[in-house]
C-alpha cells in the first residue's frame, strides 16, 4: 500500500514528483512519477447576492430582476443557459436574499470563450434587458489550478448596450476543475513475489 499527500502534489501543478515508495518491508520498492495535468474543464457557480444602482428599465414600477448566464462552446457548437429565481419589484437594487446560485459544466473550449451574463426586467410583453457583463472563465480556471484558489466575492460592473457602465453586481465565482492524475511507474526493485 503506498499513501500519496495530494495536498502536496496540487500545491506543484506543473511539476513532476518522482520518487522511490516502499510497498513495505521486504516488498521491495518502486520509482514513480506523479503529476497532476492542468485542465480547464469543470463547474462554474456564481452565487448572486445583490445588484447595485441598475438602469431603470421602467417609468412606471420597479424593476422584476432576474439573471441569466450563457456559455457558449463553438468547437462543441453546444449552447447552455441558465437562469435565477425573478426578484419580484428588485428595482435598481435586487437582494437575492440568502444568495442564488447558478451552476453551469465548463468544457476546456469554452472555458477560453467566457461566460455573458445578464440582467433583464421581467414584463408581460418582452423582458427588458438591464445590462450585463463578462466572466473570464480562464482567469478563474488558472488561478484555480495554480493556487488553489481564485478571487470569490466581486463586484461586476454592468455595462449597458451602447457601452456605458451603469451599476453593479456582486456574486461570488468559483470554478471547480476537473483533475487529471498522470501515475507514471518507472521501475521496481527487490519486489515480493508472492508465489515464492
Amino acid at each position: 500500500e503506498v499513501q500519496i499527500g495530494l495536498r502536496d502534489l496540487l500545491m506543484r501543478p506543473a511539476t513532476p514528483w518522482k520518487q522511490w515508495w516502499s510497498l513495505g518491508e521486504g516488498k521491495g520498492k518502486i520509482l514513480m512519477t506523479l503529476q497532476f495535468l492542468s485542465v480547464y474543464e469543470g463547474m462554474l457557480r456564481m452565487n448572486l447576492m445583490e445588484g447595485v444602482g441598475l438602469v431603470k428599465p421602467d417609468l412606471v414600477g420597479d424593476a422584476d430582476v432576474y439573471v441569466t448566464m450563457k456559455l457558449n462552446d463553438k468547437v462543441a457548437k453546444k449552447k447552455q443557459k441558465v437562469q435565477s429565481k425573478v426578484i419580484d419589484g428588485g428595482g435598481i437594487n435586487p437582494v437575492w436574499k440568502g444568495g442564488e446560485m447558478l451552476l453551469m459544466w465548463v468544457t476546456e473550449d469554452a472555458c477560453f470563450e467566457g461566460c455573458q451574463v445578464e440582467l433583464w426586467d421581467q414584463d408581460l410583453g418582452a423582458d427588458d434587458h438591464m445590462g450585463g457583463f463578462s466572466i473570464d472563465l480562464f482567469q478563474y480556471a488558472a488561478l484555480t489550478t495554480i493556487n488553489g484558489d481564485a478571487i470569490k466575492e466581486r463586484m461586476f460592473p454592468v455595462k449597458l448596450k451602447k457601452g456605458k457602465l451603469k451599476g453593479e453586481v456582486k456574486a461570488e465565482v468559483d470554478f471547480y476543475p476537473c483533475v487529471e492524475l498522470e501515475i507514471v511507474v518507472k521501475e521496481g526493485r527487490n519486489m515480493y513475489n508472492p508465489n515464492l
